[in-house]
């Protein structure tokens, strides 16, 4: 799966096309932190949205949004971001995202084929 990293000026239009491309897919969340390992963080749900605020506020960095139910949707903020890459092999619906904070600690969003129904 070939890796791109995305330069810090590309990450909001790189996040805009990102969630337009991939709207509704099914994704998943992972942390992986230097002090605690790897744990699922959210299981599969629908992509709503990913956006970064470059406008530096205490509150800035990258939001991830998941679920299209108002009543049952997560937000998930990564504050304080300094890298970003792609991985991707020319499925779409099977690229991911990581993320890495200042503190070493990378959030890895995994988009999920959805299995074709037969009948």
């Amino acid at each position: 799966m070939p890796t791109q990293e995305i330069a810090a000026q590309n990450w909001l239009p790189f996040f805009d096309t990102f969630s337009k491309q991939h709207a509704d897919a099914a994704a998943s969340v992972e942390v992986v932190s230097p002090d605690m390992g790897a744990q699922e963080l959210i299981e599969p749900m629908p992509l709503t949205g990913i956006s970064f605020d470059d406008e530096g506020s205490e509150e800035g960095g990258i939001v991830l949004m998941l679920g299209s139910d108002p009543d049952a949707h997560i937000e998930h903020l990564i504050k304080h971001p300094t890298r970003v890459w792609l991985k991707a092999d020319g499925a779409p619906m099977e690229d991911a995202l990581e993320i890495e904070d200042a503190d070493h600690t990378k959030t890895i969003v995994k988009l999920h084929a959805v299995p074709a129904i037969s009948g």
